[in-house]
């Protein structure tokens, strides 16, 4: 069983469909037994974590509308699929790590159902709008519910209502639900989606408090369970990802991974490239599913693509997440708000030919930068 906590993570980031009639478009794969059968593939390029979207039951395919914190998603698999998935990177010595979004849910989760019936205090109705409340991405959280005549907080609209952080009684559920899953297995670990946006029902608006009950609530359970909090941030808010950082754990560093990128794409050469690196521990990413694919970012220059990796895997300590796909050179772009074209199929075939050499891919030169930093970490 992994039980280090310390260990520098290297992650294969996935995405899992999971909508029926979206399986030969969108994802990585469709299912967990999907994700069980490239794990040797995965393996192969040096990753030792893997890491994905939510695999909860939810509205959409995209996972973070989750309607029950208890279960898998019947479209993706079942628990027992979840359960060999951990068994199967147990034995390869790897993690495995999975959204959850504590700090909002679906409108059809029952948890909203009841508290519109005046069963539970778990949301926020207003009656109308608070112009203290605001947030640094999303100015507009105030959304109109025609059919209950009120407004309700959501960080990302009426339908995922925001949680109300303040209740006591919410609190309870929410270790009951990191006690269920954590006790899933030793290398199994959490990302907190959007856990920056608990600050819009927070007293105060103040987003720690919760991260540090949350924080407290798993080193109850175990320790060695690896957070990382998704934060956003940008030169002017540096001081408050730290803040989270050092509350969680781990963030996403927005800051560097972005920084990086733009350094290369200016002409930067690697030997000048800058990192600021105030954290306790975080996780430089290449892209994910919210943003533009690196390879598009970069103009499709593959150079300046190996330029970025490189920094980020050989010049730091920091954990690293690369998004599936990076390794075959794939592009993509978010374009006012849609995200599909950075969530396409993985192509099987396509990924056995990039192992066999027969297209020119960066599979090897990531595998390669991979030892490289796993034995200078050895080395220290």
């Amino acid at each position: 069983m992994i039980n280090n906590n310390n260990e520098r993570m290297f992650i294969y980031h996935v995405f899992i469909n999971h909508d029926p009639k979206k399986k030969d478009s969108i994802g990585f794969c469709s299912t967990i037994q999907e994700l069980i059968n490239q794990l040797d593939y995965i393996e192969f390029m040096g990753f030792n974590t893997v890491m994905s979207n939510p695999l909860f039951p939810c509205k959409s395919y995209h996972g973070y509308d989750i309607t029950d914190f208890y279960n898998i998603d019947p479209n993706v698999g079942t628990m027992e699929d979840f359960e060999e998935l951990l068994s199967e990177l147990d034995k390869r010595n790897m993690k495995f790590i999975f959204d959850i979004t504590l700090a909002h849910t679906a409108d059809i989760h029952p948890w909203f159902l009841d508290y519109i019936n005046g069963k539970n205090d778990y949301y926020m109705f207003k009656d109308k709008i608070d112009n203290d409340i605001s947030t640094d991405m999303h100015p507009t959280i105030h959304f109109y519910r025609h059919d209950y005549k009120r407004y309700i907080l959501g960080a990302f609209g009426g339908h995922m209502p925001s949680l109300n952080v303040q209740s006591e009684s919410l609190k309870k559920e929410i270790k009951r639900i990191l006690q269920f899953w954590i006790n899933k297995g030793d290398n199994l670990g959490l990302r907190l989606d959007a856990i920056y946006y608990n600050k819009v029902t927070a007293l105060n608006h103040d987003g720690i408090p919760y991260c540090e009950y949350i924080r407290k609530c798993v080193d109850e359970i175990n320790p060695n369970c690896v957070l990382i909090g998704e934060i956003w941030d940008n030169k002017e808010m540096l001081n408050k990802p730290v803040k989270y950082s050092e509350t969680l754990g781990n963030v996403f560093d927005f800051y560097n991974s972005f920084g990086i990128i733009n350094q290369v794409n200016q002409g930067v050469p690697y030997e000048q490239i800058r990192i600021e690196n105030p954290y306790k521990r975080s996780t430089l990413f290449s892209c994910n599913h919210d943003t533009t694919r690196l390879y598009t970012m970069l103009n499709n220059d593959i150079n300046k693509v190996k330029t970025v990796l490189k920094a980020m895997i050989l010049k730091t300590d920091s954990d690293i997440s690369i998004y599936y796909g990076t390794e075959g050179n794939w592009y993509g772009m978010v374009c006012n708000g849609n995200d599909l074209p950075v969530r396409s199929k993985m192509d099987y075939e396509h990924m056995g030919n990039l192992i066999s050499g027969k297209y020119n891919s960066l599979i090897y030169y990531i595998k390669d930068l991979i030892v490289q930093a796993k034995n200078n970490n050895i080395n220290k």
